[in-house]
């Protein structure tokens, strides 16, 4: 079983992994429940090593609980493994997102992936519910973090467990995580000797982003760094948590509660999880008012934040 709580000890271990070059065998017959960002990390990690030549095969599939759920999110055909379905496909309408590949250096933001998120986080397609609006607008940061600071390609997906009312989603790239992003983009939040928990808090800071200092379209910011700061106060306003690690350093910020630590390998690259309950969003528009003075932003500023 793998949550957030737990989620560490998974990425330490994927980082110790990540030293070697032999081949290496996953078995996931104990797998029972895993929750999005666990599952694109491995998928991250995993599709890397086989870029880089190495062997990684996936033993005792048919003992595992959950294989057809890493099926049906396309798991196995994201890492190269082409197993036969016993199964018939269904459009998964509001309960999964199947995982879906994030590439680099995109100028926009794929609005159909953040649509398709948004109707599993939010329960519904309609453009103009509020569940619907502060999902988009949430997930449209992540993606386009992921897009603008990984430097290689991430993956993300979505789930919602009923008997919860809980709607995640995970992002994940093997990138070159947080604070490597701030260095090699030459921001003046870089420090020499930067742990990469001060990267990663200082990444959650409004107005706070590797790339503030380059210049976009027309000469604005290419990034505000205005994101992470802002899903959170939403998310802390709907109930929800947000975990983030990157490195060797992890963040979980639940309730009024800030829990952090180290792991003892560097997981290479970035991991984010989000989580809430689909009946907590019920008023978008105080929420939204209340995240934007959290950063700080003008009206005018307001009026162009989504997915800029």
């Amino acid at each position: 079983m793998i949550f957030e709580e737990n989620l560490p000890r998974v990425l330490d271990q994927l980082g110790e992994l990540d030293g070697s070059t032999e081949s290496l065998e996953i078995d996931l017959s104990r797998a029972k429940f895993w929750i999005p960002s666990a599952i694109v990390a491995i998928c991250a990690m995993v599709t890397k090593w086989r870029e880089n030549g190495r062997e990684v095969s996936f033993p005792n599939c048919e003992q595992c609980l959950v294989s057809g759920y890493l099926q049906r999110i396309d798991f196995f055909e994201q890492i190269g493994l082409m197993l036969p379905e016993t199964f018939q496909r269904h459009d998964p309408g509001t309960s999964f997102v199947v995982i879906e590949r994030i590439d680099p250096g995109q100028a926009r933001l794929n609005e159909p992936l953040a649509r398709k998120l948004a109707s599993c986080l939010a329960g519904t397609d309609d453009a103009l519910a509020d569940a619907f609006r502060f999902s988009e607008f949430s997930m449209g940061e992540l993606v386009a973090n992921c897009q603008q600071h990984a430097m290689r390609s991430g993956y993300v997906s979505a789930q919602y467990v009923g008997m919860k009312d809980w709607a995640r989603i995970g992002i994940a790239d093997a990138g070159v995580g947080i604070r490597e992003s701030f260095r090699l983009a030459e921001s003046p939040f870089f420090r020499e000797g930067m742990s990469d928990g001060e990267a990663l808090e200082m990444a959650m800071q409004p107005w706070c982003s590797s790339k503030k200092h380059q210049k976009g379209p027309y000469g604005a910011p290419a990034n505000r760094g205005i994101g992470l700061k802002m899903v959170w106060n939403m998310l802390h306003q709907a109930g929800g948590e947000l975990f983030i690690a990157s490195g060797n350093a992890w963040r979980h910020y639940k309730g009024e509660k800030v829990n952090h630590g180290e792991m003892r390998a560097r997981f290479q690259g970035t991991v984010v999880s989000v989580r809430f309950e689909r009946g907590q969003i019920d008023d978008y528009v105080e929420i939204w008012r209340e995240a934007s003075r959290a950063v700080n932003l003008t009206p005018e500023e307001d009026s162009t934040i989504l997915f800029s």
